[in-house]
């Protein structure tokens, strides 16, 4: 037996229920998120008072938009964008307040170039969301006059800044914890696509709808570890980062020696032998509630991880196959070699599941385990070369077409807050659109 200890913790013993719900990725980026907040909050607020203080949490806010989990880069490109974009539009809207068709050609063009930044993917859609709430902010944040224009979007600056440069010194200090939670992550989804695969070898399972599960957990499972891969195989490989990227590469070794027996689930399926694939179906379910508990060690303190090879049923299930291979009197049939290639490859891939655990652990040497390959060539490079842009001007591009619906649909609402002025707040209305 081999034990996987999770972070050191006064925690003893955290429910398992809590672990799953509350120790995710989504859930501490927005713990972190809330604190960065609350630091430029207080610290402007004690510094200059409680109206710089807001002042400069509306520029934390547009800068907050695009605070998500990823290599230190990336988010410095994207705050670096994210800040000066908001500013800009924040202070051209304060300017162009009192300027009806100036302000009209601000939301066209805003919305326009948002439209076609979705291009860049997930990622830049925050920096519309971005745009649409500083927009908001240049509406309503200083119309009582509380200082100048240039002023006003000075502080704003300075919050959207100081929010980028909190959060990226806590990605540096926490990033063994986030290479943690990445792999995390994707172990959960790992989880999840055995246990829908694990449904399939029901007998009695509908076909259908048991393959489209299987495949949206598997798409699913392929993001997260894009995900991850994008994040722990970056950065000087120090030996504490090496372990986890020994552990990704023992997770994609599992992942490819289940998914490789997809090719012979008609063949079980349509063999007759029920209590094979009911075998099957309890050993792989097995293996996902033993992956799930593996994902729960790595993110969730008080919560220990103990190998168990399942050796018992994998003889079982060998010796099943054998038994029937040997009634068959000659060659052996179709389905009997399918049997045997699956609970082959099944019995490899939890083999490879105390590979990972063994890399997670701290006093694991995962220079042994680890190839000496250049593993940033996996990394998918999230660039935002601006050529990207000059493909999509044509109406038989989506992007385009996204682009001119969302400019008429935020040109409408502005035109809707320019006749019922003393109705709408006209910040909200193209918030909402």
């Amino acid at each position: 037996m081999f034990g996987l200890h999770s972070i050191p913790s006064p925690w003893i013993g955290v429910p398992r229920r809590l672990g799953l719900a509350l120790f995710r990725m989504h859930i501490e980026n927005g713990a972190f998120v809330s604190l960065a907040m609350g630091v430029v909050g207080i610290v402007f607020a004690l510094s200059f008072g409680r109206t710089v203080a807001i002042l400069a949490a509306s520029g934390a806010l547009c800068a907050s938009i695009v605070d998500k989990p990823g290599p230190i880069t990336v988010k410095a490109r994207m705050f670096a964008l994210a800040v000066s974009g908001s500013t800009l539009i924040a202070l051209f809207t304060m300017l162009f307040e009192h300027h009806v068709v100036l302000m009209g050609l601000l939301v066209a063009g805003m919305s326009f170039v948002s439209g076609l930044v979705s291009a860049y993917g997930r990622r830049a859609i925050g920096l519309s969301v971005s745009a649409v709430l500083a927009l908001l902010f240049g509406f309503m944040a200083n119309r009582n006059g509380l200082m100048p224009v240039y002023d006003y979007a000075g502080v704003f600056l300075a919050g959207g800044v100081s929010y980028a440069v909190f959060s990226l010194l806590g990605s540096v200090v926490l990033d063994i914890r986030n290479r943690r939670m990445f792999l995390g992550e994707a172990v959960h989804a790992f989880s999840a696509y055995l246990s829908a695969k694990a449904e399939l070898y029901e007998p009695k399972a509908r076909r259908r709808l048991a393959l489209e599960n299987l495949v949206e957990r598997h798409a699913a499972f392929i993001e997260k570890l894009q995900a991850a891969r994008d994040y722990i195989f970056l950065g000087r490989r120090t030996a504490s980062r090496q372990r986890w990227m020994a552990a990704l590469l023992a997770l994609l070794d599992c992942f490819e020696a289940v998914v490789s027996s997809d090719a012979d689930i008609e063949t079980l399926r349509q063999s007759g032998h029920n209590d094979l694939l009911l075998r099957l179906k309890a050993l792989t379910a097995t293996f996902a509630a033993d992956t799930e508990e593996l994902a729960l060690a790595l993110s969730t303190p008080g919560i220990n991880f103990v190998f168990n090879p399942h050796t018992q049923e994998i003889l079982d299930l060998q010796a099943e196959v054998d038994r029937l291979a040997a009634t068959a009197w000659g060659r052996e049939p179709l389905a009997v070699s399918a049997f045997r290639s699956t609970g082959h490859k099944l019995a490899y891939g939890i083999a490879r599941l105390e590979r990972l655990a063994q890399a997670t652990d701290n006093s694991a040497d995962a220079r042994r385990i680890l190839p000496n390959v250049d593993l940033e060539a996996f990394v998918q490079r999230d660039k935002m070369d601006p050529r990207v842009l000059l493909g999509l001007f044509s109406l038989s591009s989506p992007v385009m077409r996204y682009a001119i619906r969302l400019t008429g649909a935020m040109t409408c609402g502005y035109l809707l807050t320019l006749l019922l002025p003393n109705m709408v707040h006209g910040g909200w209305v193209l918030l909402t659109t």
